[in-house]
């Protein structure tokens, strides 16, 4: 039987400023929507929307973003 690693490493998923920007349009889209029924909700969208846009100004285009644990 094989033995499990008992440190896992883990998943890292890395994002240009590019795809940054999309995903904070993405959630500035949803957080805007008429679709859903809870406000607290697209409030929170539209808000994580502007932090990311904000964040990524700190940043150029060229720049990565390292994400461990997705």
């Amino acid at each position: 039987m094989a033995e499990s690693d008992p440190n896992p490493k883990p998943h890292r998923t890395t994002m240009t400023m590019s795809e940054v920007h999309s995903l904070a349009n993405r959630l500035l889209a949803r957080g805007r929507t008429v679709l859903t029924d809870v406000p607290e909700q697209q409030g929170d969208l539209r808000l994580a929307a502007k932090a990311l846009l904000a964040m990524s100004r700190s940043f150029n285009r060229y720049d990565l973003l390292m994400l461990d644990g997705m």
